[in-house]
């Protein structure tokens, strides 16, 4: 459950007793090459049959955004077949800025090309976007042809 500014609103605390706390929520775009089936859609690869809008699990990450970049946490997600996955983090992360990092059983590891602030509330990043979202240069912009 959400609330308007897109705070997942019923989480567990650390004893397991469900308390209302707000989260972070962060909604990615996100193409896989492998999976790509062109016109910016995935091939549905964990199960086509039972889930056919979803893709695969990716892993999330928040790293810290000042040198040596410590590890802070992750979450698994599912990413769906239009390419956007939506992970939350705890509040206790809001008001910081991490670099996003991106794995996938599959794929390489992907990092934000700068660091983001985590609001309160939620964030949307987008990987798609050409030069400007990638820190590492081992993403490629695939466009669907007439001769494909």
């Amino acid at each position: 459950m959400t609330n308007s500014d897109g705070c997942f609103t019923s989480t567990l605390n650390p004893y397991g007793v469900g308390v209302p706390t707000p989260s972070c929520n962060v909604n990615i775009k996100l193409l896989i090459e492998g999976f790509y089936a062109f016109n910016n859609d995935l091939v549905p690869v964990s199960d086509a049959v039972n889930a056919p809008l979803t893709a695969d699990t990716i892993s999330v990450s928040l790293y810290s955004s000042a040198f040596p970049y410590n590890y802070i946490t992750t979450r698994k997600t599912v990413l769906d077949v239009s390419g956007n996955a939506t992970v939350s983090f705890p509040s206790i992360y809001s008001g910081g800025s991490y670099y996003l990092v991106i794995n996938h059983r599959n794929s390489l590891e992907t990092w934000s090309k700068n660091p983001i602030l985590l609001p309160l509330g939620g964030i949307t990043y987008n990987f798609t976007t050409p030069n400007s979202s990638q820190r590492s240069k081992n993403t490629s912009l695939k466009q669907s042809t007439d001769s494909d």
